[in-house]
């Protein structure tokens, strides 16, 4: 968005929003209120997208699911309609991850597949990188560990290719650690291991002490399968000693719940516990029902192991309990998914009506009506353009003028409409050899076309004129006044050369018709090349 363009108070809106809206969410909701009723009054739907966007970030880092979708569902309204596309795809990726962390992977998994798409679409490689690190840990969490690794590499190539940052340093570190995951999955442990020295060596200086310690975790994992203990054993200490409270837990969940369930497999119960004491005060705050559940799904586990039948019966029947509540929470789920894609669906139906209409004003600008070639408008621009190209690449051009012959008796004699349906079958001819050999065909007024061909010869030229004429000839148009033969004939004038310092256009077009005047002095249904001096000539059989 460009906020330039905004006065100043909106433009202090807008930093405000973008600045605070994880670290002051009540002070981002009222800058983002402000901004949508200001955006109201003046019907602008690109401020209308961002601020109900920035109100759903805020909602979701709050954990509040129906604002969330609620914000969400409006955003989408507007961000498409006004151009916002980085933000549109942001929405994609954030209702992929509220789906995931609601526990529901099917839904999850179509919202990054969609974003990624949408992404492609208008060249957002950030946001593609971003959504397939998350369809890789999807993929990850469902066991289909190969095509996991597939989307991983594809985002690594990315941010690989970007100027080395802290940023890019984080995420560079989180793709590595998920790999490591995925390759400890697959019995891949030469490869885990390298993977992690070479996190330590690239990326341990520029990232936080928390992200150092979910990389100790996947080393921990690593040395649990590979049977080395005294090493995992030595990292489970690290880590008790790197975990706080002091993270964004939804980010960094699935690690640490990875790594409890590991511990569950040995005898480090102080460790275990440090992660689930440290987790579970952060979980009940985002009021994730899902999460609790895994997370007292570990508690039982260890319970049993251990033989404690009242500690695990209490952590039993509270998960019967947050079972039922997952229901309902699920059925408000479906119900805002329902109401989201209703929405989304109703801008991408407005999308497409938008561009239907500007296609149709765009053919309208551009395209002749009735033989449906382009017009004098459009043949301005695009031989300024591809004579620029010709001088630039020193390539011959060649450009053809042609008119029906004797149409004005044609006309006079069997009709204007009679005489339409010619042009048009004339047209069809001119259409044909265009697409035929990558050249443009347009109508230039009345019954005069212009055909344009690039990076091609005066020998060439002489070609797909004798082409040109024998289609129009095989239409067999019935033209009893002609004076050449007794149906509709075309007279063409051709000038090819390479475009010189001192040349424009216009020269190759008024050569053109010199030798379209000269060749139909001479006879009709015949043609005339030459380049812009005449010093090549070449002129076919006509009648």
């Amino acid at each position: 968005m460009d906020i330039n363009k905004y006065d100043a108070s909106v433009q202090i809106w807008i930093r405000e929003i973008i600045e605070n809206s994880v670290t002051s969410p009540e002070k981002t909701l009222k800058f983002c209120n402000d901004l949508i009723e200001y955006a109201t009054s003046h019907q602008d739907v690109s401020l209308l997208g961002f601020g109900y966007f920035y109100c759903g970030q805020v909602y979701y880092c709050l954990n509040d699911g129906k604002n969330f979708y609620d914000s969400l569902n409006m955003a989408v309204r507007f961000l498409d309609q006004g151009g916002e596309y980085e933000l549109m795809a942001r929405c994609y990726n954030f209702l992929g991850i509220k789906a995931s962390n609601g526990g529901n992977i099917p839904l999850a998994l179509e919202y990054y597949t969609n974003g990624v798409k949408y992404a492609v679409l208008h060249d957002l490689k950030e946001q593609e990188a971003l959504m397939n690190i998350n369809l890789g840990g999807l993929f990850h969490r469902t066991g289909r560990y190969q095509e996991a690794q597939r989307y991983y590499k594809q985002a690594m190539e990315y941010f690989m290719s970007l100027p080395m940052d802290e940023a890019v340093h984080t995420f560079l570190l989180a793709l590595e650690c998920n790999r490591v995951k995925t390759l400890v999955a697959l019995g891949y442990f030469p490869l885990a291991e390298d993977a992690i020295a070479g996190i330590k060596t690239k990326h341990w200086n520029y990232v936080t002490q928390i992200e150092q310690s979910i990389v100790h975790c996947a080393e921990a994992i690593l040395y649990h399968e590979e049977g080395n203990y005294e090493k995992r054993d030595e990292i489970a200490k690290q880590i008790s000693g790197e975990i706080c409270s002091q993270m964004a837990i939804l980010d960094y969940f699935d690690d640490y719940y990875d790594y409890a369930r590991m511990l569950l497999d040995t005898d480090l119960a102080d460790d275990f516990w440090k992660v689930v004491d440290t987790v579970e005060p952060l979980i009940k705050n985002t009021a994730s029902t899902d999460l609790m559940l895994k997370l007292i799904s570990l508690k039982i586990q260890y319970y049993r192991k251990a033989k404690k039948s009242a500690e695990y019966l209490q952590e039993a029947g509270l998960y019967y309990e947050l079972s039922e509540h997952m229901e309902a929470e699920t059925r408000e789920m479906v119900n805002n998914v329902i109401n989201l894609r209703q929405s989304l669906e109703a801008a991408n139906q407005l999308r497409r009506q938008v561009e239907a209409q500007n296609q149709i004003l765009v053919e309208k600008s551009e395209m002749d009506p009735m033989t449906r070639l382009a017009n004098r408008f459009r043949l301005t621009d695009y031989s300024e353009d591809v004579f620029t190209e010709a001088y630039n690449r020193q390539t011959p051009l060649c450009v053809f003028i042609m008119d029906v012959d004797y149409f004005k008796e044609f006309n006079d004699n069997y009709g204007h409409q009679r005489g339409d349906e010619c042009l048009i079958q004339v047209a069809e001819c001119l259409r044909t050899v265009a697409d035929d050999h990558d050249g443009f065909a347009a109508r230039y007024g009345g019954d005069e076309f212009v055909l344009i061909f690039e990076d091609t010869n005066i020998e060439q030229a002489f070609e797909y004129a004798k082409e040109l004429k024998e289609l129009v000839l095989s239409k067999n148009i019935e033209h009893a006044f002609s004076k050449a033969i007794p149906q509709v004939t075309l007279s063409q004038g051709i000038c090819c050369d390479v475009p010189g310092k001192n040349t424009k256009m216009w020269d190759f077009l008024h050569k053109a018709d010199e030798n379209l005047y000269a060749i139909k002095q001479v006879s009709r249904n015949n043609y005339c090349a030459t380049n812009l001096t005449d010093e090549i000539k070449k002129t076919g059989g006509g009648v």
